[in-house]
């Protein structure tokens, strides 16, 4: 490795793709991923089984084109895969079997399985638009590739977009510009926990305002995130700007709320 190469940066010592596996496995610890795929699976093993006895009342004769024949097949395949993952995340999505889906979604054999799920009616769908009209599906086909490439160029564009502003935001904090970053982060969303997240523990804050002088410390019964308002016995109504984050404590930039 280069040693003049810059190391990633990190927030207690976990970079932004490992931050993002985490994120992405809450979903699974609270289940609301899972509750999500068992849906998309209903969705898709019903719309499957609709075409398929669409295509299964059909005449023999009509049964006979390869684009039909191809079509009942694929979306036979589709009904099937779809209700083994339905009824998977149905008979497994209690707390405690949670964490043996995770497992299974990390294996290959899964992704290959959901892939299969996944693909097998959009290329049925294909395959019967095919027969129907020539035409129809070289139009359809084109304005598919044509939404790949425009949602790989966009995100390609967001990625810029946010890269530099993240490089003129850090800008901001080494010039102690604290006024003008609040500015920048005003499009943010703001991330709300969810209801599961609001649970019994005990989360210790450092409170500052923002000439970084310290107000003190509180504790909450949950995680707070840029936007909150934290009520103090001294300094009253305080809204929470930023949050800064390090290996001994968590502080909480605030400034007086105003209503």
């Amino acid at each position: 490795m280069n040693g003049n190469q810059e190391s990633e940066p990190t927030i207690n010592g976990k970079t932004a793709r490992e931050l993002a596996l985490i994120k992405f496995k809450s979903g699974y610890e609270d289940g609301t991923i899972i509750a999500q795929q068992q849906h998309m699976s209903s969705v898709l093993g019903a719309i499957s089984f609709a075409f398929f006895l669409a295509l299964f009342s059909a005449s023999t004769d009509t049964l006979s084109k390869p684009a039909l024949i191809a079509s009942a097949v694929l979306f036979s395949a589709s009904l099937v895969s779809n209700i083994l993952i339905f009824f998977l995340y149905k008979t497994l999505s209690g707390k405690n079997e949670r964490e043996y889906i995770w497992d299974i979604e990390n294996t290959t054999y899964a992704g290959i399985f959901k892939f299969i799920a996944l693909a097998t009616p959009i290329l049925g769908t294909f395959s019967l638009i095919l027969h129907f009209s020539v035409p129809a599906f070289i139009f359809s086909v084109a304005i598919g590739l044509l939404g790949v490439f425009t949602f790989l160029l966009a995100n390609k564009q967001i990625t810029s977009r946010l890269s530099k502003l993240g490089a003129y935001q850090r800008s901001l904090l080494h010039a102690e510009r604290d006024e003008d970053y609040f500015k920048s982060t005003e499009h943010e969303f703001k991330t709300r926990p969810t209801a599961e997240e609001f649970c019994t523990s005990k989360y210790d804050y450092c409170l500052k305002n923002q000439e970084k002088q310290l107000i003190g410390f509180i504790t909450l019964n949950h995680q707070a995130v840029v936007g909150d308002v934290v009520e103090t016995a001294k300094s009253g109504s305080l809204s929470i700007q930023r949050i800064i984050h390090s290996e001994e404590t968590t502080t909480l930039i605030c400034e007086k709320f105003k209503e």
